[in-house]
């Protein structure tokens, strides 16, 4: 109970979208919601635009369509707020936060004693990345709880032998934002029990045995036939054939069956090895607590500020390293063949969806997030060294967390200074464009710098207008003047 008044009180009152991963996503993401009506069948997309061929809607929600239908229904009450409406957003990936944190939970107490589970769960969710993007409003939080979900229906399926929470996690994980990450999850559930059947037995026919080939097979249907019926939807309402959609040419990008055209400096981060290197060095992100990272004062105003809150990460990482290295080594020796087995399970299924979704986690640091079962194995490990070496510090772990969720705070309130302009203005726009019938407009100086850094904003404040590709397609002109939006009369 702690954890939740921490968590929906300390949210910063953030009514607009900051530059970056953050405002970006939760632009984008708010933009599909915001558009998941039933009249669209709850199949949300990006923006309205008026073309040269005529008015036409784009980037069609890839992901089955419970999570942003879902939230276009709770959101739905405050549209006429910008400001509540966003706020009520971020609390609503709140709630998703602390979801997650009760699975965490559940996770944790197969392994070690409630106290000691409390402790570790404090690491865990003291994460840099899980506390600066827990009220980002993106598809991969979701994700993530579904993922969360069937580890922890897992370890109910073998401890127990109670399979309810893993049958419910295959039929709607893969349903919960980019769920089809699950899947992935449950194929390393497969794999590492196969190989491990397959050592002790020497044949072939383990792989067909295996009682998690079930789970796995039967978690692919229903998600693929939610991604065929979002394709036929879009081609539908767009009147395109199906292989000319949006989601066909986006999971083309994200699978790598089609080449990027990369920007000029962007090539080194299509090779393997940088790719590699990036993920490693994220993983120790995920695992580093926010009050270390320095991710709160992430703007640097010199060269002090830039290292008094980067060699705090440094060191902590470094000592992570030789933690793993050290003390890992020597425990995961001791331990039972059964729970190594868990532990490869936690630590390869995140990896397994990074590689196959790699040309999206080249450029988005937040897909890391998936390899949260290093994160879980990483905070076992600690509180285990801790007790092992009776140094009473276990009950003051959660403040490691509480001081996480402060620090994020006052970072969002910083943020929320630059851009809580944005809702009244748009408010006030929307207003005017009612007032003089208009429903096409052109922003300058484009579509895409009119709000630096966050190019999906106006799809998001200006939902129900035609973003028009050129000027004379448009009946108004929108101008971006820094902190007010002016209306310049068009044609």
């Amino acid at each position: 109970m702690l954890l939740a008044l921490f968590v929906f009180l300390l949210q910063p009152v953030k009514t607009g979208f900051e530059k970056g991963h953050h405002g970006w996503v939760s632009s984008h993401t708010l933009a599909i919601a915001t558009r998941a009506a039933p009249e669209n069948y709850f199949l949300g997309y990006t923006s309205e635009r008026m073309t040269v061929n005529g008015p036409d809607k784009e980037y069609f929600d890839r992901y089955p369509i419970f999570f942003s239908g879902i939230t276009h229904l709770v959101l739905k009450p405050f549209w006429d707020n910008f400001k509540l409406h966003i706020y009520m957003a971020r609390q609503w990936m709140n709630l998703i936060y602390f979801l997650m944190a009760w699975l965490v939970l559940k996770i944790l107490d197969h392994f070690l004693s409630r106290e000691k589970a409390i402790a570790a769960l404090s690491i865990v969710l003291s994460s840099a990345f899980l506390v600066y993007y827990k009220d980002m409003v993106h598809f991969d939080q979701p994700a993530l709880l579904g993922c969360l979900w069937v580890l922890a229906g897992i370890l109910e399926y073998e401890k127990k032998r109670n399979p309810k929470l893993l049958v419910l996690g295959t039929i709607v994980g893969p349903l919960l934002g980019r769920g089809y990450a699950v899947i992935f999850f449950l194929l390393a559930w497969y794999l590492v029990r196969s190989f491990r059947s397959w050592r002790n037995e020497k044949s072939i026919l383990v792989f067909f045995r295996e009682k998690a080939l079930c789970f796995f097979v039967c978690s692919i249907p229903l998600p693929a036939l939610m991604l065929a019926f979002n394709v036929l939807a879009e081609a539908k309402i767009r009147n395109k054939s199906w292989d000319e959609t949006s989601i066909v040419v986006s999971a083309k990008h994200r699978l790598g069956m089609k080449s990027y055209t990369s920007k000029a400096g962007e090539e080194k981060k299509f090779r393997w090895p940088s790719f590699v290197l990036d993920q490693l060095q994220r993983t120790l992100d995920l695992s580093t607590p926010y009050a270390i990272y320095g991710i709160h004062v992430k703007n640097y105003k010199n060269k002090f500020t830039h290292y008094t809150t980067v060699l705090p990460k440094f060191f902590f990482q470094l000592a992570l390293v030789w933690f793993l290295v050290i003390w890992g080594r020597k425990y995961w020796q001791a331990l039972p063949l059964e729970t190594k087995d868990y532990f490869l399970i936690f630590i390869s299924s995140g990896f397994l969806w990074i590689l196959a979704m790699r040309n999206l986690a080249r450029f988005h640091e937040y897909v890391t997030m998936y390899a949260i079962g290093c994160t879980i194995v990483f905070s076992i490990l600690v509180v285990e060294f801790l007790d092992n070496r009776r140094l009473k510090l276990l009950p003051y772990l959660p403040i490691l967390l509480l001081v996480s969720l402060f620090l994020n705070s006052l970072r969002g309130n910083l943020v929320a200074e630059e851009v809580n302009w944005q809702a009244g203005e748009f408010e006030k726009i929307r207003s005017e464009l009612k007032f003089k019938k208009v429903k096409s407009v052109f922003l300058l100086p484009s579509r895409y710098q009119f709000m630096k850094g966050v190019p999906h904003g106006p799809d998001y404040f200006l939902s129900g207008y035609f973003l028009a590709d050129s000027q004379d397609l448009a009946q108004t002109v929108l101008r971006n003047e820094g902190s007010s939006i002016l209306i310049v009369d068009g044609n």
